[in-house]
């Protein structure tokens, strides 16, 4: 008779039992049939109801399922990936200021003094300038935002005549004439996203 070893379902020969094999064996592959799907399924107590494409989506799996889906669920949960939202995402930095709470700065917030003798102060480029004319000017501010402040260092060593644009609002009735003196003045500035106030200093001794 041939008959193989019964352990596992790779253990079974499709070409037996052979046609001269006596009927009266074929009890002996019956329950060989038998054992080896037992070996085989151990667990399996119920039906089985995936289909043959659900079961294929197991191919190539090389760790548990469920530890990957929660080891991926941890990391997302604190990473935010460029194509979950459709654009670059900053990288995380403990150090990032944020902008709707108040912040206790440990370290000096400042911006570079910049720059401009026209006397046209772009508030979008910076927050302090200096300014020495060549002539005489008119003060002016332009991407005025809400609630910038700075200063503006004046060097008006040729005494030019000084003046203030429309949106420019001069606190102190003799401002312009002072600084139209010649010499060096501290001018602040504070804006309302539409207008912009300055005061002086008075001249440098």
């Amino acid at each position: 008779m041939a008959i193989e070893t019964f352990g596992f379902i790779d253990d079974l020969n499709a070409a037996n039992p052979t046609a001269t094999d006596n009927v009266s064996e074929g009890d002996d592959h019956l329950r060989g049939v038998k054992a080896t799907l037992k070996s085989t399924f151990p667990n399996i107590t119920g039906a089985i109801t995936p289909t043959e494409t659900e079961l294929n989506y197991v191919d190539g799996v090389t760790s548990a399922i469920q530890t990957q889906l929660n080891d991926k669920e941890a990391a997302d949960a604190t990473i935010v990936k460029d194509a979950d939202i459709g654009s670059t995402v900053q990288a995380y930095d403990a150090d990032t200021a944020k902008t709707d709470t108040t912040q206790n700065y440990t370290k000096p917030q400042r911006s570079a003094d910049t720059v401009d003798n026209d006397a046209s102060f772009d508030l979008n480029a910076a927050q302090n300038f200096t300014c020495t004319p060549a002539g005489n000017v008119a003060i002016t501010f332009t991407n005025i935002p809400d609630g910038q402040s700075g200063t503006i260092v004046l060097v008006n060593s040729g005494g030019h005549t000084i003046t203030a644009a429309s949106t420019t609002k001069v606190m102190g009735e003799d401002l312009l004439d002072t600084v139209t003196e010649a010499g060096t003045y501290v001018i602040g500035y504070i804006s309302d996203g539409t207008n912009v106030r300055i005061y002086n200093s008075g001249a440098q001794q």
